[in-house]
């Protein structure tokens, strides 16, 4: 049987264009409508044991607007966060996102007021990620102040909870 060149270019464009597709798909229809939760446990032994047991949520890149995640999906998320009881949550920006193909800019105080909903007994607080910044950092920053959640922009701060500060 002879190997002709033209077929195996043909099979490798299909090949490569099925796997263009399914990808695509996966990026926009399947990973964004997959809620997921983690668990990991970090050990340090710069931390006494005190502070043995605190339980953080971390939400990254949120992105409200994106195709297929709105604030209904926020929602979801923001019951799910409060659902697990955890001692502090963490918010670590990139809140919005704006022009994206099949996306829908969410205005912050939206957004804001939905991620005002989480509770946790030390605190929710945020810092902006690079979408906010290119949005209008200040707008978001005065969202999500004025629900309640404290944003570290330039600064720290200890959290002191019994015995235990970090």
């Amino acid at each position: 049987m002879i190997d002709r060149p033209g077929k195996r270019t043909k099979s490798t464009t299909w090949t490569i264009t099925l796997i263009g597709i399914f990808l695509i798909a996966w990026a926009f229809w399947l990973e964004p409508a997959k809620l997921t939760t983690s668990s990991f446990e970090i050990r340090s032994s710069k931390w006494s044991s005190e502070c043995s047991g605190l339980e953080v949520a971390i939400l990254a890149d949120l992105h409200i607007g994106s195709p297929y995640y709105g604030i209904e999906q926020l929602q979801q998320v923001v019951s799910e966060t409060n659902k697990l009881d955890v001692d502090l949550i963490l918010l670590a920006g990139d809140f919005v996102i704006q022009n994206v193909l099949g996306g829908s800019f969410v205005e912050p105080a939206l957004i804001a007021r939905e991620v005002g909903q989480l509770q946790a007994r030390l605190g929710v607080y945020a810092v902006l990620g690079n979408h906010d910044w290119w949005h209008d950092a200040r707008a978001i920053i005065d969202a999500l102040k004025n629900n309640g959640i404290a944003v570290l922009e330039d600064r720290s701060l200890n959290i002191i909870d019994d015995n235990c500060n970090f």
